[in-house]
């Protein structure tokens, strides 16, 4: 059996089990040493929430247990598959709906046009004498990319 047959198939299944596991975190940092401190970083509270056709995202927050500052968290539910990204520090909330939108764009574009804008890029790069190394990151991407489309 893989890792993915365990999984719930709809919505409200996935979000059950990370409830749980949110429940299981939450006991562990319970029964640590510095139990109230830890038990507040276990609390992640709903700030804002919007939908985009059978996709939802929920803006999450986390209060620092250092700094007292919030950390925010974007979770993305569609159908089966969830996502979840940690922001930047100095993210605010109001930033919310334009990551939504940006991300949504991103994530729904067909893999034929990244393949295409992939080639494009490799066109670029490319020389009759082969890829211009540079060694630097975006250089090794384009470079395991090349390799695996090959």
């Amino acid at each position: 059996m893989s890792a993915t047959d365990s999984l719930p198939e709809d919505i409200e299944g996935l979000k059950s089990l990370l409830r749980e596991k949110d429940a299981e975190l939450a006991q562990a940092c319970a029964t640590a040493s510095n139990a109230t401190a830890e038990a507040e970083l276990c609390d992640v509270s709903l700030v804002a929430e919007t939908e985009i056709s059978d996709r939802r995202y929920e803006l999450r927050a986390r209060e620092c247990v250092k700094c007292g500052k919030p950390h925010y968290e974007i979770w993305r539910w569609c159908r089966a598959s969830f996502a979840r990204w940690l922001m930047r520090p100095e993210f605010q909330p109001d930033e919310f709906l334009e990551f939504v939108s940006n991300i949504d764009e991103e994530l729904l574009t067909p893999p034929h046009i990244l393949l295409y804008d992939f080639q494009q890029e490799l066109d670029r790069v490319n020389s009759p004498y082969g890829i211009k190394a540079d060694w630097s990151y975006s250089f090794r991407l384009i470079e395991y990319g090349r390799q695996r489309v090959s």
